[in-house]
């Protein structure tokens, strides 16, 4: 599994979230787990911009490889 880092402020990377949700989106549909950090992948039509998102915040040094 893939996670944001724990000093990454996912505001700055253009992630929001309701108040009374746990999830952080962003405006591609990447979505972040408020709690773990956990990355989850849309299922819909936009794969490309979301790939490309991720593998952006991967070059960028953002995201870590964990065990699931």
């Amino acid at each position: 599994m893939l996670k944001i880092k724990e000093e990454v402020d996912l505001k700055e990377l253009g992630f929001e979230k309701d108040d009374e949700d746990f999830i952080w989106q962003d405006d591609c549909g990447l979505m972040v787990d408020s709690t773990t950090k956990i990355i989850s992948l849309p299922y819909f039509d936009h794969k490309d911009l979301t790939l490309n998102k991720l593998y952006d915040l991967i070059q960028a040094g953002l995201v870590e490889k964990v065990e699931g």
